[in-house]
C-alpha cells in the first residue's frame, strides 16, 4: 500500500520558514512524500527581520529592518543561496543579481572604538583576506582548521597592528620606529612558534604541547605588556589583541572544548571567562571583548546602557568562526535583502511547487484531547483576493533597473479590501504587519489537522509565542522554560541619506576599495552602523537631488515603556518618533569622531553647535519643498522600531543554551520548530543560526539525518548530523 502523502504547514515566512521549505524540497524524492508544502504569512512580505522594501514614494529607496549582511562562515547559508541563484535562470550581462558573484560583495575592513583620554578614538581593523569564496569550495571545518585559521588571521592582524606608525615621537630608550620593529621582532617568532604546534595538531592529545607554547606567549606578553603599550597607541592595541587571542587559545584548551563542545560553557558569562582565564583588565577593558556581542545586541531587555551579557560558550564559538574564515570575514548584500535574499529564495521555492498564504496572521495553535500534539491553528485572514485571482502575486520589477523586490506597501488591486486597505494605510494608521494595528480583518479559518495539515512548523519569532502557543506553553514546561529564559530584545534602525559622498565627512575610510565604512560598539542606542551607499544605484533619485552617501544604524531598544495591549495603536507611531528624536539626539551628540567632515564646525555656512552633526547635509524627498529648518530634514529620513513580536532579536545570555528546543524535539508529534532561538548548534540571532535551524526542521520532517556544513562542533541533542562539502 503506497504511504500517505504528508501536508505540511509552515507558519511564518522568516527566513526559518523559507529554509525549512528550501531543504524540504531540495530532497528528490520530495513529491513522492508531500502533498503540499504551504507557508502561512503575516501582511504581503517575506522574510521576517530580514524583509525590506522599495518605497514608492520616496525614489523607490531601499528600506530594511536594520543591517543585514553575511558572515564568512555562514557556510550553510551560502551553500544555499547559491542553489538558489543557480536555479533562477537569470542571465548575466540582462538581468540584474543574475548570480551570486554578483549579489555579495567582500567586504575585510571594520572600525571598533575606544573611549581614551575623554575622547572617542576610531580603531580601524583590517582582516586578512583572499579571493577565495564561500559557496566555491570545500566548506567542512575540522577542529584543527577551525583553530589554526583563527590563530593565523588573528596573529597576521596583531602583526599587522604593529607595523602602522603613529605620527608622534616619543622621548625614552626606543624611538618610535624602534619601539615597532623591536615588538614585531619579539612578537613574530613566537607566534610562528604557536603556528607550528598548530600544524601538528591531529588529536585533543596534541593540545597539550600548543598549550605550553601559547603559556611561553602569555609569560613575555605579561613581562612586557605595560611597559610598552603606554608608548604608542599601535602597539598597545596589538598587545590587546594578542591577550585577546591567547586568552580565548588558552580557555578553548583548558576548559577541554574540543571533546566537551562549545555549549558546556553557556552558564558562565563570557566576560567572567575572559578574566577567569587571564585575560588582562586593560583588555577586558578595551572594545576587544564588546565587538561581538554588540554586533549580537547581546543587551538584556535592549537596555545598551549596561555592559551585555553572553554565554562564554556562545561567544567563544562565534568568535572563532568570525576569525577562522581565510576569506573575507563579511560579505555586503549588492542590493537590499529583500531583493539580494528573500525574493530569490521565493522565487525558487514557488517554482518547486511551494505554496504561499499571503495575509495569514497566525492567531492560535490548539492542541488535541490528550495534548499530544497539534489538533488545529486559528489563522486570522487580513485580506481576500479579488474577484478572478487564484494566488496574491507579491512582487514587483523596478522598470528602469529591472530588479526584483517587494513594494512598501500591498498590491491594492490585488484585494477585495483594496480601497479600503490603501485608505487605511494613507490615513496613517499601523499597517498589516503590526500587531497594534486597528485594523479589521474580513475573514478568519482554522486549519485542521488530517484535513490542511499533519505537520506543523513553527517559525515565527520566540517573541510571538506567548501570544499564538499559549495551550502549548501551560501544557509543557519545557516550552514554558524556553519562553521564560530565553530572552528577545526589540531593535531600531534609521537610515540617513547625505547630500554629500563620505569621502568628504568622514575621518577613516575603508583600507581598499571594495570595502565600505562599517563599524560596532560606538554610542548605544545605534551603536552598529554601516556605509550602504553602494545601493543608491537601486534607488530613483533625479540626478538634481541624488545623494552621496547613505548610511545604516541600528541597535538594541530599551523596552521602556513595557509595550502597551494591542488595542494601543499609537503605540508604532510613538515608538517610531522615539527612535527618530534618538537619531538626532546621537548625530548631534556624537557626528564629530565618526564624521568630523559633517559638523557644523566644519562646514562654515551652517550654523548651530559647532561639534553637532550639519543637518542640513540630509537630503530631502521632495527637493522643492522648503523644510522649516535644516533640522526638519530629518522627517525625510527611515526611522524603524522593531517592536513587533514576530520582529523580536533573540539574544544569548548565559544560562539560556540549555533551554532551547531543538527543532525535531518540540515535546509534541507533529510539531517542529524553526528559528534562530532553537538549539541549533550556534545558538546566536543570526541567518546562519536560521539556515541551519531550517535544515534541522526539514531533517526531522524527513526523518532523515541532517546534512550541515561547517564543522564538528555542531551538536543538537537528538539530532544526527553529517557534514557535507
Amino acid at each position: 500500500m503506497p504511504q500517505q502523502k504528508k501536508r505540511i504547514a509552515i507558519l511564518g515566512g522568516g527566513l526559518a520558514g523559507l529554509s525549512t521549505a528550501y531543504f524540504l524540497t531540495s530532497r528528490d524524492d520530495w513529491r513522492e512524500h508531500y502533498e503540499s508544502i504551504t507557508v502561512h504569512q503575516l501582511g504581503w512580505r517575506l522574510g521576517g527581520k530580514c524583509a525590506s522594501s522599495r518605497n514608492a514614494d520616496a525614489h523607490d529607496r531601499i528600506e530594511e529592518h536594520g543591517i543585514h549582511l553575511f558572515g564568512g562562515f555562514y557556510y550553510n547559508a551560502f551553500a544555499m543561496m547559491k542553489d538558489v541563484y543557480d536555479s533562477l535562470g537569470r542571465v548575466p550581462g540582462t538581468d540584474p543579481l543574475a548570480t551570486i558573484d554578483e549579489a555579495f560583495h567582500p567586504n575585510n575592513a571594520s572600525t571598533m572604538w575606544e573611549f581614551i583620554r575623554r575622547a572617542w578614538h576610531q580603531w580601524p581593523s583590517v582582516q586578512p583576506a583572499s579571493d577565495r569564496k564561500p559557496w566555491d569550495r570545500d566548506l567542512e571545518l575540522t577542529p584543527k582548521q577551525m583553530l589554526s585559521g583563527a590563530f593565523v588571521v588573528l596573529g597576521e592582524m596583531v602583526l599587522d597592528q604593529l607595523r602602522k606608525r603613529e605620527q608622534t615621537t616619543w622621548e625614552g630608550l626606543l624611538d618610535l620606529a624602534g619601539l615597532h620593529a623591536a615588538s614585531t621582532r619579539a612578537v613574530e617568532p613566537k607566534l610562528r612558534k604557536v603556528e607550528k604546534h598548530l600544524s601538528a595538531l591531529e588529536e585533543p592529545e596534541d593540545l597539550l604541547p600548543l598549550l605550553e607554547a601559547i603559556k611561553e606567549v602569555e609569560s613575555w606578553l605579561e613581562k612586557h605588556f605595560h611597559k610598552w603599550i603606554e608608548r604608542d597607541a599601535n602597539v598597545r592595541r596589538a598587545f590587546l589583541m594578542l591577550d585577546y587571542m591567547l586568552t580565548m587559545f588558552t580557555g578553548f584548551i583548558i576548559d577541554d572544548v574540543w571533546e566537551k563542545g562549545f555549549d558546556q560553557l553557556d552558564g558562565e558569562d563570557y566576560k567572567a571567562w575572559l578574566s577567569r582565564h587571564g585575560a588582562n583588565q586593560a583588555t577586558l577593558d578595551s572594545p576587544l571583548p564588546v565587538m561581538h556581542p554588540n554586533i549580537l545586541f547581546a543587551y538584556l531587555q535592549g537596555d545598551a546602557s549596561n555592559p551585555p551579557t553572553m554565554g562564554a560558550g556562545c561567544f567563544l564559538h562565534w568568535s572563532f568562526l568570525s576569525f577562522s574564515e581565510p576569506g573575507s570575514y563579511a560579505w555586503m548584500f549588492a542590493a537590499g535583502t529583500g531583493e539580494t535574499l528573500i525574493a530569490p529564495v521565493y522565487e525558487v521555492l514557488r517554482a518547486r511547487g511551494v505554496k504561499f498564504e499571503f495575509f495569514n496572521k497566525v492567531e492560535a495553535l490548539r492542541l488535541s484531547e490528550d495534548r499530544t500534539q497539534v489538533e488545529s491553528v486559528e489563522i486570522a485572514v487580513q485580506a481576500t483576493l479579488a474577484e478572478g485571482r487564484a494566488e496574491y502575486e507579491p512582487l514587483t520589477r523596478d522598470l528602469a533597473t529591472g530588479l526584483i523586490g517587494w513594494p512598501h506597501r500591498p498590491h491594492y488591486d490585488q484585494l477585495a479590501e483594496g480601497d479600503a486597505l490603501r485608505e487605511h494605510d494613507l490615513a496613517g494608521h499601523p499597517g498589516l504587519e503590526s500587531y497594534w494595528t486597528d485594523w479589521k480583518n474580513p475573514a478568519s479559518r482554522v486549519l485542521k489537522r488530517g484535513e490542511d495539515f499533519d505537520e506543523v512548523v513553527m517559525a515565527l519569532s520566540i517573541g510571538a509565542l506567548p501570544y499564538t502557543c499559549g495551550d502549548i506553553i501551560e501544557a509543557s514546561e519545557a516550552w514554558a522554560d524556553m519562553v521564560a529564559n530565553v530572552p528577545a530584545i526589540q531593535t531600531q534602525a534609521f537610515q540617513l541619506w547625505l547630500r554629500e559622498p563620505l569621502s568628504e565627512l568622514a575621518t577613516h575610510l575603508p583600507h581598499e576599495d571594495t570595502d565600505v565604512f562599517i563599524g560596532a560598539n560606538y554610542l548605544a542606542p545605534a551603536s552598529a552602523f554601516s556605509d550602504m551607499t553602494h545601493l543608491l544605484r537601486w534607488e530613483g533619485w533625479p540626478e538634481a537631488n541624488r545623494p552621496g552617501t547613505v548610511l545604516y544604524f541600528c541597535g538594541a531598544m530599551p523596552e521602556n515603556p513595557v509595550p502597551p495591549a494591542f488595542d494601543d495603536t499609537q503605540y508604532p507611531e510613538r515608538q517610531e518618533a522615539r527612535v527618530k528624536w534618538q537619531a538626532a539626539q546621537l548625530l548631534q551628540a556624537a557626528a564629530s569622531p565618526m564624521m568630523h567632515g559633517a559638523t557644523v564646525q566644519a562646514r562654515s555656512e551652517a550654523c548651530g553647535d559647532p561639534a553637532g552633526f550639519d543637518f542640513s547635509l540630509l537630503a530631502l524627498v521632495d527637493p522643492d519643498t522648503t523644510p522649516a529648518n535644516a533640522f526638519s530634514a530629518i522627517d525625510d529620513q527611515f526611522f524603524r522600531a522593531n517592536i513587533d513580536p514576530t520582529e523580536r532579536y533573540v539574544i544569548s545570555p548565559p544560562n539560556s543554551t540549555g533551554y532551547r528546543l531543538p527543532p525535531g524535539d518540540s515535546g509534541f508529534a507533529n510539531l517542529k520548530l524553526a528559528g534562530d532561538w532553537t538549539r541549533n548548534g550556534l545558538n546566536v540571532g543570526c541567518v546562519e543560526a536560521t539556515v541551519m535551524s531550517g535544515a534541522l526542521a526539514a531533517a526531522a520532517l524527513a526523518e532523515a539525518p541532517a546534512e550541515l556544513r561547517g564543522h564538528g562542533f555542531y551538536h543538537v541533542p537528538g539530532h544526527d548530523i553529517s557534514f557535507s562539502s
